[in-house]
Order: C-alpha cells, then sequence, then structure tokens
C-alpha cells in the first residue's frame, strides 16, 4: 500500500471474508449436517466460524473435527510461509508500489 489510509481501506475488506458463515448461519443452524454446512466447514476461511456454529447444534463425527483443525494448521503454515516471501520481497522492494499482478509473480519465483 501507498500509504496507511489505502492499507485501512483494504483491510476491511479482509475482514469481511470470515463473516460469510454468519450469512449462512440461518441455514447451518436449520441444517448442520446438510451440504453447505460441510462444504463451508472445508475452506480454510470459513472453517472456524461455521464450525463453531455447527459444534454449537450438533455433534458432527470426531474426524471431521480433527480433519477440519488438520486443514487450518496445515493452511494456517503454508500461509505464514507464503506471506513470509512476500514480506521479505516487499521489503527489497522498498519504495515500489506492487499491484496484485506483481505479488503474484512473486510468490511464484523461487530466486527470492
Amino acid at each position: 500500500m501507498k500509504d496507511a489510509q489505502s492499507g485501512n481501506q483494504s483491510g476491511g475488506l479482509f475482514m469481511i471474508i470470515p463473516l460469510v458463515p454468519v450469512y449462512f448461519s440461518s441455514a447451518i443452524i436449520n441444517n448442520p449436517e446438510g451440504t453447505i454446512s460441510r462444504v463451508l466447514s472445508y475452506i480454510p476461511l470459513f472453517t472456524p466460524t461455521t464450525m463453531m456454529i455447527r459444534l454449537g447444534f450438533s455433534s458432527p463425527d470426531y474426524i471431521e473435527i480433527v480433519m477440519t483443525v488438520l486443514l487450518l494448521v496445515v493452511s494456517t503454515y503454508l500461509l505464514v510461509l507464503l506471506a513470509s516471501k512476500i514480506f521479505r520481497i516487499g521489503m527489497l522492494m522498498y519504495g515500489k508500489s506492487a499491484n496484485l499482478k506483481e505479488i503474484f509473480r512473486w510468490v511464484r519465483s523461487r530466486s527470492y
């Protein structure tokens, strides 16, 4: 981001993503073992909220709980690696504003 104000504006978009299951909460509450509930349980950005709602209104299989926890651990590890790579390259490119296309190029490169 060029400055703190533009960073704050775009940061709001990322805060909305984990709240998507709240919009589907009535469907999850009405049918905690349904298709929507299960699909949202396996999308890492939606897993915590969806599983909290499901655990409050039903008791999913233990294997399903373990699988979602493992999914969260692996996706968190991979996202930390990705963020550290972007941060490292971004620090090297200090003063240059990066667009989304350039960030994807940084992620794919092996030279950094």
